[in-house]
């Protein structure tokens, strides 16, 4: 595997240029894809929820506008006509360690990953349906600084010392796909979510 040190020699040549992540590379690593499961299920079961009457996740009590939630989206969904359509812009976050067992280098290298999920889908009421259609854009970012947080925290210095002395230039990563998104809400006759079948399909060709 020579991801690990592409992106060493990367930031030894002091450029300091943005590295594009390819979609193979992110989903060789668990966490990345963990995180995108996450994302995935608070879409499905928190944005089509109608009967949370607080920003929180039900399961969790967390506070849902730290994640991306939207009380409004759930509030015009409940509240769509009979062949009414409406637009679901939100935005889900996630922080997830890179750890790897594949390269302790790169996991203290890169550290924490934030991932960044934003849909962009009809619904669409038809009887007691609410029929979605459309994509999830998932982006990757982190700074490729050497730091690791608190669990390889002062692990580093050598490499901090050599971007201090003009050796070497610290970048920007980012990654990007999409996932194409349809399913099927299905609600009681008092208008609350009784069954939510959602399939995702991911979209690789962006790398191209």
């Amino acid at each position: 595997m020579t991801f690990a040190p592409d992106l060493l020699d990367h930031y030894l040549d002091g450029s300091g240029e943005p590295r594009r992540l390819e979609s193979d590379e992110i989903l060789q690593f668990t966490r990345p894809i963990e995180a995108i499961a996450v994302n995935r299920e608070r879409f499905a079961t928190l944005t089509f929820n109608p009967d949370l009457s607080e920003n929180t996740d039900p399961k969790t009590g967390e506070d849902l506008m730290d994640q991306g939630g939207d009380l409004d989206i759930r509030r015009d969904l409940a509240r769509l006509e009979e062949g009414e359509s409406m637009v679901i812009e939100s935005e889900w976050m996630s922080d997830e360690n890179i750890l790897t067992n594949n390269s302790l280098d790169l996991s203290m290298a890169l550290g924490t990953w934030k991932l960044t999920s934003t849909s962009d889908v009809t619904a669409t009421r038809h009887g007691s349906h609410i029929y979605i259609d459309g994509t999830v854009l998932h982006k990757i970012t982190d700074t490729y600084d050497f730091e690791p947080g608190e669990e390889y925290k002062g692990y580093g210095h050598l490499a901090w010392r050599l971007a201090d002395e003009g050796f070497a230039a610290p970048f920007e990563i980012e990654g990007e796909f999409r996932d194409r998104i349809r399913g099927r809400v299905t609600l009681d006759d008092r208008g609350r979510v009784v069954d939510i079948d959602i399939e995702w399909e991911p979209e690789y060709e962006m790398d191209e």
